[in-house]
């Protein structure tokens, strides 16, 4: 590849890291990863602290023994600012970081999930431009790409509001339907939810998160029918993936 090159001072080589055309070559990038380190960033723990609950949790069976490996640790205090932390990943991985989590500090889970998210979607497969005129036809797709992109936007700005509320309610779903995805009895999963801190029930018996996992796992809603109205709490998409997790239920496309 030609690095030098620019075309109306655009450099070649920039257009061929951030487009990759569907007829060039992959570049696998490597398993999203997260270690015992970035949990106790996560928490505001000491590391030692989060290796000590990680082994004693896989002493119990509770979750699998991850590999290890040394890192640089900002929260050293010794001149030796490498530490060995525990490695996770894949399904297996994401599910024993969140039951390390719900261990250590139960209010910090949805943002473990989130922050799953982000690390997956930051990993993948893609494609970069091998020569000049692939890089150049990167570049003006790109460039079209955004114009409609930017049209299409500003045609849909009036409704904005409208259909953010629609999806936002589209996406919450009530405790028996989370159940019947989540493929458990809806006893056991109420039973779950309460066990592990996350549900309380109310003093006419309604079923109420925690403070601390609303927004992120839960969010209580009124309702109305006919003159009667009353307040639901409803499992967002992160409290579903949270306790699919949690569950080991696998998704429909590892079944």
């Amino acid at each position: 590849m030609v690095i030098n090159s620019r075309y109306g001072g655009v450099s070649v080589f920039r257009i061929a890291l951030l487009h990759r055309p569907a007829a060039m070559n992959l570049i696998s990038l490597q398993q999203a990863t997260m270690t015992s380190l970035d949990i106790a960033n996560l928490v505001a723990s000491r590391h030692d602290n989060v290796r000590v609950s990680i082994e004693r949790l896989a002493e119990r069976g509770v979750i699998q023994l991850p590999p290890m490996q040394e890192v640089e640790n900002k929260q050293a205090t010794s001149p030796n600012s490498k530490s060995k932390v525990y490695v996770f990943s894949g399904e297996q991985g994401k599910r024993d970081s969140i039951v390390v989590v719900a261990q250590l500090s139960p209010e910090f889970t949805a943002r473990l999930v989130d922050r799953w998210q982000e690390l997956e979607k930051a990993t993948g497969t893609y494609q970069i431009p091998q020569t000049y005129p692939e890089a150049l036809r990167a570049y003006a797709d790109e460039l079209e790409a955004h114009e409609k992109t930017k049209q299409a936007l500003e045609a849909a700005k009036p409704k904005a509001e409208y259909f953010d509320n629609l999806v936002s309610r589209n996406l919450l779903v009530n405790i028996r339907d989370t159940a019947k995805e989540l493929r458990v009895k809806q006893n056991e999963f109420v039973n779950f939810l309460l066990g592990n801190g996350y549900l309380y029930r109310d003093q006419k018996g309604k079923l109420r998160p925690y403070a601390q996992h609303t927004p992120a796992l839960f969010e209580v809603k009124e309702f109305t029918r006919g003159e009667y109205s009353d307040v639901q709490t409803l499992v967002t998409p992160t409290g579903r993936e949270t306790f699919r997790l949690l569950l080991q239920v696998p998704t429909l496309e590892n079944k």
